[in-house]
């Protein structure tokens, strides 16, 4: 288990699990936030994995859906999409549950 900021993340969703969820230290999300994934299946139902849980960190969101946020920007925006680009896209769909329809 590791740290990282969610910037290093969402540049690089696609290599983790998508089986995994992502953790975050504050809901305040900003691209220096830090966060770490980890199976979720290690927890009982609605709750956090006891090690994530004592190093104060909180369920965000599944991997898998990252990386769907992340596909569907790339298919909108086009593989020279930026970071920002993607965390724009990341927090409109945490917002509205649904993904973001770039101009």
């Amino acid at each position: 288990m590791s740290y990282e900021t969610l910037s290093s993340f969402l540049g690089n969703c696609e290599d983790f699990p998508w089986s995994d969820a992502l953790y975050v230290e504050t809901t305040d999300l900003k691209l220096d936030v830090r966060v770490m994934t980890h199976d979720p299946d290690d927890a009982d139902e609605d709750e956090s994995p006891d090690i994530i849980k004592k190093l104060g960190f909180v369920y965000l969101i599944s991997v898998q859906d990252v990386q769907a946020i992340k596909e569907n920007i790339i298919d909108q925006v086009g593989r020279s999409c930026s970071v920002d680009d993607v965390f724009c896209a990341f927090l409109f769909y945490l917002k509205n549950d649904a993904y973001i329809v770039a101009n």
